[in-house]
């Protein structure tokens, strides 16, 4: 149970971590932040939206591909697209 809500809580943490990088361009925050990301890409979303296709590593790179697909995926992918370019503008 404690592994199960630890694991959750990197999905904020990522977002977190996405708009201080976004902010300050910060290398450090980065590198932090990939290792979540590539993790969360093949465990969390990949239950939502597929196995990543080759490539793919980060949920940012998912998110141009399944954008423009249709379904219930192609909306959440659109929805999280529009939220990341918020805080950095050409990002997705």
């Amino acid at each position: 149970m404690t592994c199960a809500l630890a694991f959750l809580l990197l999905h904020p943490l990522l977002a977190v971590l996405f708009v201080a990088w976004a902010r300050t361009r910060l290398k450090w925050i980065a590198a932090i932040a990939l290792p979540i990301d590539v993790l969360l890409n093949y465990t969390t979303a990949s239950a939502i939206w597929g196995w990543p296709k080759r490539g793919e590593w980060t949920i940012s790179k998912r998110l141009k591909r399944q954008r423009g697909e249709t379904g219930r995926r192609a909306m959440w992918a659109w929805r999280l697209a529009q939220w990341l370019n918020r805080h950095d503008p050409g990002h997705v």
